[in-house]
């Protein structure tokens, strides 16, 4: 092949790889599935779509491997397989997501909360072994002889009153000047592990202070009741082993009998 025939045949593909470039395919066609994409382009004066199996394109011109459409016209309606669709010109538009209703929110949160009301209950009825009855202050002053009962660890959603844990078991013991007095906190502490508890003081002591740690039962008492070192009413406690508390001047025995 001579020199100038060989220019000429690159000058050629040049223009077409140009022409090609320049060509906008911009389209999306709705209704329709990704297994059933073709090709769809303009050159600025007619629009060509590929011709595949069930495609049919209303007032188009059948040309080998494309069906042309004169002119660039925004969208275009044809038929794929019997079903209309339509070939649109520009970007497909980004799908929003549903609005939830605020209705449904609420009552899906009322819902929720039903069911875990109903656990709770059913848990609560079910457990093995019931919080002891409230001891007598004579008893508590006199310790019993014996080891503790073991219980069952269990852990129980907030705001619901919970089950006998261990004594022993490390969680975390709160208290808030919304509980107003020692006696209110370690009353709800006792409960917490199955425990008795007598505040054999002449008056409640208020609370000013807001704590929380974690901690077994004993502990976390032992850490409340050193905060009225420095106060005017100092106290401690006694602890019993038929699962009695007794909270005492820092000064009185435990054991009456010392």
């Amino acid at each position: 092949m001579k020199l100038p025939s060989i220019i000429a045949t690159l000058l050629l593909a040049a223009v077409s790889a140009g022409a090609y470039a320049a060509n906008d395919r911009s389209y999306y066609v709705t209704e329709l599935s990704p297994q059933q994409k073709f090709d769809v382009y303009n050159d600025g004066r007619n629009t060509f779509l590929q011709s595949i199996p069930g495609l049919v394109v209303g007032g188009a011109t059948a040309d080998g491997e494309f069906f042309i459409v004169k002119g660039v016209p925004a969208s275009i309606r044809g038929f794929m397989n019997g079903k209309p669709i339509t070939i649109m010109r520009g970007t497909p538009p980004v799908p929003r997501p549903a609005a939830v209703e605020p209705h449904n929110v609420n009552a899906e949160l009322k819902r929720l909360t039903d069911e875990l009301a109903a656990l709770s209950s059913k848990a609560a009825a079910t457990a093995p072994g019931a919080a002891p009855a409230a001891a007598p202050a004579a008893r508590a002053a006199v310790p019993a002889t014996g080891a503790a009962a073991a219980r069952t660890p269990l852990v129980l959603p907030a705001g619901t009153e919970p089950k006998i844990l261990s004594a022993s078991d490390v969680v975390v013991y709160q208290v808030t000047p919304a509980q107003h007095d020692l006696r209110t906190v370690i009353g709800h502490w006792a409960r917490l592990v199955g425990w008795t508890s007598v505040w054999d003081i002449e008056r409640d002591i208020p609370i000013n202070m807001a704590d929380a740690k974690e901690n077994d039962f004993r502990s976390a008492v032992r850490r409340l009741l050193a905060a009225t070192e420095f106060g005017d009413l100092p106290a401690k406690p006694c602890f019993y082993s038929n699962n009695v508390i007794r909270v005492v001047r820092k000064t009185t025995k435990c054991n009456p009998n010392e």
